[in-house]
């Protein structure tokens, strides 16, 4: 007798499992969903670029921030540094997305800032590969000499050193 017990609450317990289990798995395949849509939503900013260009996306209050100032200084004084390494400047400021060494991206600036999780009121430097990640993030302003060591230290640009030497 006690082992009929046994079995049925055993199953009882194997059935809550189960139901836990499914619960869980539901629940994470909805919080997959939700965090693949959100970024997949403004994945079309920089898909021109995807395996093109490096975008340096810069962001800024307005023009006359002064991190916006010197970016823009270090840009014009390294433009074939800019252009050997394949590389777009995209310039964030207020409602305005404009683009030197290339063709602009599909979305405005609201839908840029949202892509990179940047606000309104921030000045942010942005480096992105040309696999799309983000390879440099900087608050601040950033020099043409780590710019480029960075690049010229990824594989994928040594590896187009190479097919350029040849």
């Amino acid at each position: 007798m006690e082992l009929i017990g046994y079995h049925r609450n055993h199953r009882r317990r194997q059935s809550a499992r189960r139901w836990r289990a499914g619960k869980v798995l539901a629940l994470a395949g909805v919080t997959a969903a939700a965090m693949s849509a959100a970024p997949h939503e403004h994945a079309q900013a920089m898909s021109a670029y995807l395996w093109q260009k490096r975008p340096l996306v810069i962001f800024a209050p307005s023009r006359q921030h002064a991190g916006a100032v010197r970016q823009t200084r270090i840009i014009n004084a390294n433009r074939t540094g800019f252009s050997e390494r394949d590389m777009v400047v995209v310039t964030v400021v207020g409602d305005r997305v404009t683009t030197r060494f290339g063709s602009g991206p599909k979305l405005g600036a609201d839908a840029l800032r949202a892509r990179f999780g940047i606000g309104r009121d921030e000045f942010r430097a942005l480096l992105v590969g040309k696999d799309g990640t983000v390879k440099l993030s900087r608050g601040e302003a950033v020099d043409a000499g780590r710019l480029f060591s960075l690049i010229d230290s990824m594989p994928m640009r040594r590896q187009e050193m190479r097919n350029r030497a040849r």
